[in-house]
Order: structure tokens, then sequence, then C-alpha cells
């Protein structure tokens, strides 16, 4: 949330479960949406210049970078073994 904070000209929407206590941390530019209904999750990822998928899973393949991929998105992940492993190419 500090790296979008430092991005002011950029919007940030967060969808899912966001972390206990984060939405009291916010910069302005960051909205918490939650759980969004397919037609709305779809619209917001068609709209997205990139899409930033997060895991401190190991072992855990996120719907949000197949999707990103789906619509020819630049995609930015976190650095686990899986996610390298199936995203060897064109992600960051």
């Amino acid at each position: 949330m500090e790296a979008a904070g430092s991005i002011p000209w950029a919007d940030f929407r967060v969808t899912g479960r966001a972390p206990s206590g984060l939405e009291k941390r916010l910069p302005e530019n960051v909205r918490l949406t939650g759980f969004l209904e397919d037609e709305e999750y779809k619209a917001l990822l068609a709209d997205a210049d990139l899409v930033i998928a997060l895991t401190t899973r190991a072992g855990t393949l996120l719907f949000g970078a197949q999707e990103a991929v789906a619509l020819h998105k630049p995609l930015v992940l976190s650095k686990t073994e899986t996610l390298q492993t199936y995203f060897f190419g064109g992600s960051v």
C-alpha cells in the first residue's frame, strides 16, 4: 500500500478479502472493492491497465493472474515457485 501511495496519479483497486486493518492505512488512490459479482469483476479487469496478483502462500495459482493473461493485460506477480513455474514469460 505504501508503494501505491507513492504513485498518486494511478488508481488501485484491491479485490477479495483484504487483510484485517488494511482499510485504516490506505492511501487516497487505493479502494477496497471486496468480492465483486462476476460481471463487475470482469469489467474491472477489462478496464485495468495492469493487474497485480499477490500471494504469500506456497503452491497457490492465482485466478486473477490467469484472467489477466486471458485479457492480455500486463501482469505483476508474487515471486513464488509455483507462479514462476506457471508464468515463466511475459510477467514480472
